[in-house]
């Protein structure tokens, strides 16, 4: 669990919460929610902007990419 909170630790308040999000979509849908830039366009994420303006959420599109990667990496390790 320290490595989850570690993960989330390094983004700021927004991008936390999309990640959160997008964990409430794994657990809802499975994998098949982790599709980029998809899952970025369904509510609740698609109501915090556009794909765009969440991939500056978190430093740019390859970061918010990698953040997803790491994030099914964790799901997948619990």
């Amino acid at each position: 669990m320290k490595k989850r909170k570690d993960f989330f630790d390094q983004y700021g308040p927004e991008a936390r919460a999309i990640l959160d999000e997008l964990l409430d979509k794994y657990a809802e849908y499975g994998t098949a929610q982790f599709v980029l830039p998809d899952v970025l366009q369904i509510p609740p994420i698609s109501e915090r902007g556009n794909v765009i303006e969440i991939a500056k959420m978190f430093g740019g599109s390859e970061k918010l990419r990698d953040a997803v990667n790491q994030l099914q990496t964790l799901l997948y390790a619990a």
